[in-house]
C-alpha cells in the first residue's frame, strides 16, 4: 500500500532571498485565481509608505508556503501566491520607471526579481508563474515591459475573466504610484532604490517548504 505523508519545514527568509535564487515558483492549476482587489492593493502600498517612512528595521508580510516539485528547480506555491504577484508588481514598476528614465537598472532588476537564466538552456524563464486563467495576463504586463495602452486594454477587455481585470488593475495602480513617488524625487533613483531595499529586506512570517514523500 502506498501512502503520502507530508512534512512542513518552516524558516525564515527574505522576499530578496527567495526571489533571487534560481528556483521558479509555479502557482498549481487547482489553485484560486487572483483575487485582491484595489482596496488590498492600496492598504498594502500605504502599509510600504508608512514602513518606509518610520524606517521601521522589519515588515512582517505573511506565510508563504511552498512544495517541492519533481523539477529541480521549480516550486509549487501552495499559499501566499496573492503576496508573491504583488511584490512581483512592484519590482515590474521599479523596471519600467528605471526604462522611462534610459536607466540600465531596469535589467538588472528584471534579471534578479522577474526572470531568471536556465544555465542549462540559456533561456530566461519567469520566476513566477500563476495558474493557467492568470498566467497569460500576469507574463504580458507584468514580467514582460508592457506600455500604458496594453493596461488600459487589459482592463477594458469586456471577454477577460474578472480575476485577469483585478490583475490587470492592481499592476497599473502599482506602476501608477511607483512612477509618482519616483518622479516627485529631485533624484527618481533615490525612491527606486530605497523601495527595492525596502521591499527585498521584508520578512514574511515563515516559509514553509512542504515535503511528500511515498512509502
Amino acid at each position: 500500500m502506498v501512502t503520502t505523508q507530508a512534512r512542513i519545514d518552516s524558516h525564515l527568509q527574505k522576499i530578496g532571498d527567495i526571489l533571487k535564487t534560481d528556483f521558479r515558483y509555479k502557482v498549481p492549476p487547482h489553485q484560486r485565481n487572483f483575487a485582491w482587489t484595489l482596496e488590498e492593493i492600496g492598504q498594502l502600498w500605504d502599509d510600504i509608505a508608512a514602513a518606509m517612512e518610520d524606517d521601521l528595521p522589519e515588515y512582517f508580510l505573511g506565510t508563504i508556503v511552498v512544495q517541492e516539485s519533481p523539477e529541480e528547480k521549480l516550486r509549487s506555491i501552495i499559499d501566499g501566491q496573492q503576496r508573491l504577484a504583488t511584490l512581483a508588481m512592484i519590482f515590474s514598476a521599479i523596471r519600467s520607471v528605471y526604462a522611462e528614465k534610459e536607466d540600465e537598472r531596469e535589467k538588472e532588476i528584471h534579471s534578479e526579481y522577474l526572470g531568471v537564466k536556465d544555465r542549462r538552456t540559456r533561456l530566461t524563464e519567469p520566476r513566477l508563474t500563476l495558474n493557467e486563467v492568470n498566467e497569460h495576463t500576469f507574463q504580458s504586463l507584468v514580467v514582460d515591459a508592457a506600455p500604458d495602452e496594453a493596461f488600459e486594454a487589459a482592463i477594458a477587455d469586456k471577454t477577460a475573466p474578472p480575476s485577469n481585470v483585478l490583475l490587470a488593475q492592481a499592476a497599473q495602480w502599482i506602476k501608477s504610484a511607483v512612477r509618482q513617488k519616483a518622479n516627485a524625487e529631485s533624484k527618481y533613483e533615490t525612491f527606486l532604490l530605497e523601495l527595492e531595499d525596502f521591499v527585498r529586506e521584508w520578512w514574511p512570517h515563515g516559509v514553509g517548504q512542504e515535503t511528500r514523500r511515498d512509502k
